[in-house]
């Protein structure tokens, strides 16, 4: 017998949330810390030769984002296993 339907809508997206979260968060710059809106770029005055930093806007995602939604994928898998393993309901009639 297969698994219903909701239950395996309910994990597919579960997994779809961590996958995509776990890209989005890697393209986009994958920060090991928090979220940062610029970064710092190392730079060196042509002229003096004195070494700065300049910041750059740059929205850079943390694990602060990357958790939550880690998170809140596994909860949808674990929804749907519950699902699964939840045994149907029997009407007993009595005459």
């Amino acid at each position: 017998m297969s698994a219903p339907r909701p239950a395996r809508a309910v994990i597919a997206i579960g997994t779809a949330v961590i996958l995509l979260s776990v890209v989005l968060w890697a393209v986009l710059g994958a920060n090991m810390g928090w979220t940062k809106s610029y970064i710092e770029i190392p730079k060196q005055d042509e002229v003096t030769g004195i070494d700065y930093t300049e910041k750059v806007n740059r929205f850079v995602p943390g694990v602060d984002l990357l958790v939550p939604a880690i998170g809140a994928g596994f909860v949808c898998v674990f929804a749907g296993i519950i699902i699964l393993k939840r045994k149907p309901k029997t009407h007993i009639t009595t005459s």
